[in-house]
């Protein structure tokens, strides 16, 4: 199906923009206190990029809760622990022992003290690095699938869209007013789940009008975050880069809608999108070599332009080659390449 196409290709762009966004954190955290050059650059790619947590969510949904055979408790549960939980564990334990030896180089070349207890304490809360918590928020979202499908049967899918709006709307009060520990931390994307399911039942929608109101709402995010910032108002607030913030909900659910209805996508992206999961997870491995050799081995700073268009693709294509190397020497925390589904984020 065309439509399963597209929905391989967002896949794939959700996977560069995570990539963008993490190029960028450095380059704006380091000029929030006087934005420059490659802050403004850094903000707008980070901008433009804001909805690739909310699309993984969408897509998790769209393809999870269609399946009525994930309402099996025992089934739907041992599967993704299997395909999902067991890897995120292995990688979670990598990561935690990268950021010891990360820790103590940094600690031998500058000097700066080490706090041993903060990985471990970091892995506590959800957190074993950067890029993982999605995946921990992930469980609770998986843990509640088969009684979603059953709701879903139960009052059919137009009351379960309503229940989607209304617990997205929840979720962007919450998100504002209060954070939530990780073990319940999903509840906040439960929205955006059901919403992944019950968009792709309503469609035939214009492409190309959802795809403007998805660059005039990155844009909006971009111009209100450099105002906010450069004007030193709102005490310098990143909050519309919140995947629960307006204008990315805006982004998201018309990027998601967009692509649900083109249909002028020919090139199979099948082969390419089962690795989103594993390039999801190595990613953060290569970047963190290359940023940590620029700062700490040859201490320059490059232009935030040339650096992030130039280091996106070769982190994708790293992490596209990282995982058809574990997959073809079957490295035991291997997941198997999956064919359906958000970064099985």
């Amino acid at each position: 199906m065309k439509r399963e196409n597209n929905l391989d290709c967002l896949r794939i762009i959700a996977v560069v923009m995570v990539i963008v966004i993490h190029l960028s954190a450095g380059y704006i955290v380091d000029n929030m206190d006087t934005p420059n050059f490659n802050f403004t650059v850094a903000n707008f790619f980070d901008s433009i990029s804001r909805t690739c947590v909310s699309i993984f969510v969408l897509l998790s949904g769209g393809f999870l809760l269609e399946n009525n055979n994930n309402k099996s408790y025992k089934e739907f549960y041992n599967k993704s622990f299997k395909k999902v939980g067991i890897p995120t564990l292995i990688w979670s334990l990598v990561y935690v022992l990268y950021s010891y030896i990360r820790g103590i180089l940094i600690m031998k070349i500058t000097g700066i003290p080490f706090d041993f207890f903060k990985p471990l304490f970091d892995w506590f809360l959800g957190v074993p690095f950067y890029h993982l918590w999605y995946l921990y928020m992930l469980f609770g979202l998986y843990a509640v699938t088969p009684i979603l499908i059953r709701l879903k049967n139960d009052i059919g899918d137009r009351s379960f869209m309503k229940v989607g709006i209304t617990l997205l709307i929840l979720g962007i009060i919450v998100s504002k007013f209060s954070n939530l520990y990780w073990l319940v931390q999903f509840t906040k994307y439960l929205g955006y789940f059901i919403l992944g399911y019950s968009l792709k039942i309503y469609k035939n929608k214009s492409p190309l009008f959802y795809f403007l109101i998805f660059i005039i709402s990155s844009i909006t995010i971009f111009i209100l975050t450099e105002i906010i910032i450069r004007s030193n108002i709102w005490n310098k607030t990143l909050y519309f880069y919140q995947d629960l913030s307006p204008f990315v909900i805006i982004s998201a659910l018309s990027l998601y809608i967009s692509f649900i209805n083109m249909n002028i996508i020919k090139y199979d992206f099948s082969s390419l999108a089962k690795y989103s999961f594993n390039i999801y997870l190595i990613h953060a491995f290569f970047l963190e070599m290359i940023e940590f050799s620029v700062k700490y081995i040859l201490k320059v700073e490059y232009n935030a332009l040339i650096f992030i268009l130039s280091m996106t693709p070769i982190i994708f294509v790293l992490s596209y080659g990282g995982s058809c190397f574990l997959e073809k020497h079957k490295v035991l925390f291997y997941q198997k390449p999956i064919n359906k589904g958000g970064i099985k984020k």
